[in-house]
């Protein structure tokens, strides 16, 4: 199924025309996450989500890029026999925004495909949950583009993602900034 994916998304790219000069980004977002153990939605609990990326934008409409994402973050407030996620992951992802156009980038909803690696723990709970591994996110989003012409320009977005961590459903709600270069 991943192959059929990187197909389509060939197919799309190859009649497009690419900038003339590809254009390196940075970003950050800040949101909220809710995790859930052994997809028992009555047994959830919530964490504070940061992400940081970087990578290239190479059309208006596709980009590429690497990513560290922290759950948890800030948490040190809770009760200690709260139920508490914390978890720390690094990855890559590619993005594509609709409207496939050649133009500047216009305001408009995305999808976003990665893969990432963590490290993640719960605790708080009967028996305390900590693994290690690799896994898919996928994400949708809304991208609010400034003045894409400008060195330094940035893309405000809102985006719903969705991971496992084994046993451990997240999704996700994050707004962010990504600065063009």
């Amino acid at each position: 199924m991943n192959r059929l994916y990187a197909l389509a998304v060939a197919l799309l790219l190859a009649g497009q025309e690419v900038y003339a000069e590809v254009r390196p980004y940075v970003g950050g977002a800040v949101g909220l996450g809710v995790q859930y153990l052994n997809d028992d939605e009555d047994n959830a609990t919530a964490s504070q989500l940061a992400k940081v990326e970087a990578g290239f934008q190479f059309t208006s409409f596709f980009s590429a890029g690497v990513n560290m994402y922290g759950w948890g973050v800030g948490n040190d407030d809770k009760a200690e026999d709260a139920v508490s996620f914390e978890g720390l992951s690094g990855g890559w992802d590619v993005m594509l925004t609709l409207p496939l156009t050649a133009d500047e980038t216009p305001p408009g909803p995305y999808l976003r495909y990665g893969g990432h690696c963590w490290a993640a723990s719960i605790t708080g709970i009967t028996q305390p949950w900590s693994k290690t591994g690799c896994s898919d996110l996928t994400a949708i989003g809304f991208a609010i583009p400034g003045d894409n012409r400008r060195r330094g320009s940035g893309v405000f977005y809102f985006e719903f993602s969705r991971t496992r961590f084994d046993e451990v459903t997240s999704g996700s709600i994050v707004a962010g900034i990504k600065s063009l270069f």
